[in-house]
């Protein structure tokens, strides 16, 4: 599940990882973001809890007139969990300037 960063009520989500030999896909899903908008993803190193810097980057989602996005990102490395931990983030914007970079969602990934 995705859990929403401050003031962003109403925005529901959830992470899936499928996982092969030597990669991963991680597919993003996201309701309630704001019609026609774009946002930036990351997994990064950490927790929602503890944050951590960007370790790697997924497609961006670009919600629909309702305020529904779905991303797929494959990701060339085998889905081994750092010790630190991963998250995957949603950011509010198109990119990382001034506000667009607040996080919007973010949800923990686990290792099983």
């Amino acid at each position: 599940m995705l859990g929403v960063g401050p003031g962003n009520s109403g925005i529901t989500g959830d992470v899936e990882v499928v996982k092969g030999s030597d990669a991963f896909t991680l597919t993003i899903r996201v309701h309630g973001l704001p019609p026609n908008s774009n946002h930036v993803s990351h997994i990064h190193l950490g927790s929602c809890a503890v944050n951590g810097s960007i370790d790697v980057p997924l497609q961006p989602l670009a919600a629909d007139a309702n305020g529904s996005a779905t991303s797929i990102t494959s990701v060339q490395k085998p889905y081994q969990i750092p010790p630190a931990g991963w998250y995957a983030n949603v950011n509010q914007g198109p990119d990382l300037q001034g506000d667009d970079a607040k996080s919007m969602a973010c949800g923990d990934l686990k290792a099983a």
